[in-house]
């Protein structure tokens, strides 16, 4: 995946989190694009807020971190 494809798959998390700010899927998505796009603070807070929202995510977080 490009460099562009990231981010053009940032652009329409973004403008779906518009119409859904408290979707914690969509959060953690972008948060691990701003990752890939070394944006490490805007990934922390990403996936801070998923995980607030949804706390079980944290197990899904964590089995891509072991991978």
């Amino acid at each position: 995946m490009t460099r562009q494809d990231l981010f053009r798959q940032l652009t329409d998390l973004t403008l779906q989190l518009q119409k859904e700010p408290d979707n914690a899927e969509l959060l953690m998505q972008r948060g691990q694009i701003r990752y890939r796009l070394n944006d490490k603070p805007g990934a922390w807070e990403d996936l801070q807020q998923a995980l607030e929202l949804k706390p079980e995510l944290l197990k899904k977080i964590s089995g891509k971190i072991k991978k």
